[in-house]
């Protein structure tokens, strides 16, 4: 399936209303899936990721679906937290607005804990605390935005409504208590958490926080992975949906009139699901304040 079925391009003129959206783990699939789609709905996006590279090209593929846009990639290491905050006082420089913040940024290992130089899982770096990271540095720029544009929105790709929970709140950080099962589980009930609780942050009433899980999607997911392993995933995957499928669906839940703000967790077809029976106000408070110390300590403050 080609990248043309799905991102017609564009001959509309720009006008000054023009959407900017921001997609981070954008350099490649689900990521470069979304952003691509955004370009083809004539939003000006930039993107941020690892590969400078592979950026470039996903800028000249959005310059041709839409030749009056405005792109650029941005060079970052999401497991970061000082480089998340680097890129987005550099970003708040650069831009006066910001109507759609996407996060996709991830990795795929079998390794145990591996952790960052802030002292951070890596997974947990890129599942959760980083992307917090980015709607807190950026958070700023949304509310701005509010002042010209009544849809503001936050959407963070994850695990929604198919993760379990993890909470150990001794180890909240998984230090001591890590597994490939809890890192997963936690970095998406964390998810959950952090949306529930940034869509009650005063100033934050009328931005939506969205939450969604992409489905099975046939992209490079693994490529850390053995190379045994890497060889099942694929054949696996030539029964998954393609990224431009997932990007329609994403899409569909990041725009669609009854996300428009507030907490939603949706499925991979963009459709409502639900949260766990451990969401509520206790672990909701508790991981919050965690995860407020943690990038706090990670900063150095």
């Amino acid at each position: 399936m080609t990248t043309t079925n799905y991102y017609k391009t564009s001959n509309t003129s720009r006008s000054g209303s023009t959407k900017q959206s921001l997609c981070v783990g954008a350099t490649s699939g689900i990521g470069k899936g979304i952003a691509l789609k955004l370009a083809s709905q004539n939003m000006d996006v930039s993107i941020m990721g690892r590969n400078a590279q592979a950026g470039k090209e996903i800028i000249e593929e959005m310059k041709r679906i839409f030749p009056q846009g405005k792109f650029e990639m941005i060079p970052v290491d999401a497991s970061s937290m000082k480089d998340i905050k680097r890129v987005c006082e550099e970003y708040k420089k650069n831009h006066n607005r910001l109507d759609y913040l996407v996060l996709s940024q991830g990795i795929s290992s079998m390794a145990g804990r591996t952790e960052t130089k802030e002292g951070i899982d890596v997974k947990l770096a890129l599942h959760y605390y980083g992307r917090v990271m980015f709607v807190r540095e950026l958070q700023d720029l949304l509310r701005s935005t509010l002042t010209i544009s009544s849809d503001v929105r936050v959407l963070t790709v994850l695990s929604a409504g198919i993760h379990g929970t993890y909470t150990n709140l001794n180890d909240l950080d998984l230090k001591e208590d890590f597994s490939l099962k809890n890192a997963a589980d936690a970095a998406g009930f964390y998810n959950d958490l952090a949306m529930d609780q940034l869509s009650r942050e005063e100033g934050n009433e009328n931005i939506s926080f969205i939450h969604q899980a992409p489905g099975f999607i046939a992209t490079q997911w693994g490529r850390e992975l053995p190379t045994a392993v890497r060889w099942i995933i694929r054949a696996v995957q030539k029964f998954a949906r393609s990224t431009e499928q997932c990007a329609e669906y994403l899409f569909k839940g990041l725009t669609d009139e009854l996300t428009k703000k507030g907490f939603h967790v949706l499925n991979q077809y963009g459709e409502p699901t639900s949260v766990t029976k451990d969401h509520n106000e206790m672990y909701r408070q508790y991981i919050w304040k965690h995860t407020l110390e943690l990038l706090h300590k990670a900063l150095g403050k």
